[in-house]
């Protein structure tokens, strides 16, 4: 009968453990598995919801309005069938006009709007129309709120107390 070298022996042991380990590990998705005992652990997950739109705010952030007739601090501005006079600071559906400025020669109209996660900004001309869409991804300031975890089996995560070290 022949005996293990010392290594091999190692080797047959690190093997043993690291599948031991793994077992719980294999086939588990992030919401469990059905091959999960009910005395074992399935992490939690945060779902990231700052990074999605509601219903109809993607093709908001979209529609940018269209600028006529910029003269003396002003501009006429079309979204759909709405028409308004507009300046600086005033609203049409949404859409913010932050400034009216001279860029390259043209009159420019730049506009702001935020929905529940994100936002976005429009320069817009006259002639061009919009020249710049930029999405922003901080919407409403008012809805941001903690992230809420979804760990079915009541674990909590929590901030571990000051640690102050010691001589």
């Amino acid at each position: 009968m022949p005996l293990l070298e010392r290594r091999d022996f190692l080797k047959l042991l690190a093997i043993a453990g690291a599948s031991s380990a793994l077992r719980p590990a294999f086939g588990q998705t992030l919401h469990g598995s059905p091959s999960l005992h009910p005395d074992e652990y399935a992490p939690g997950r945060i779902p990231n919801e700052y990074s999605l739109f509601l219903p109809g705010e993607k093709e908001a952030l979209k529609t940018v309005p269209s600028v006529g007739k910029i003269m003396n601090g002003g501009l006429t501005a079309q979204l759909g069938a709405h028409s308004a006079r507009l300046h600086p600071g005033d609203v049409l559906d949404g859409w913010c006009l932050l400034a009216i400025v001279g860029m390259n020669g043209v009159e420019t109209a730049v506009f702001e709007k935020h929905v529940t996660h994100r936002g976005a900004i429009a320069y817009v001309t006259e002639s061009e129309g919009t020249i710049a869409h930029i999405p922003k991804q901080i919407g409403d300031l008012s809805k941001i709120r903690p992230r809420p975890t979804n760990t079915p089996h009541g674990v909590q995560l929590e901030r571990a107390a000051r640690y102050t070290p010691g001589p």
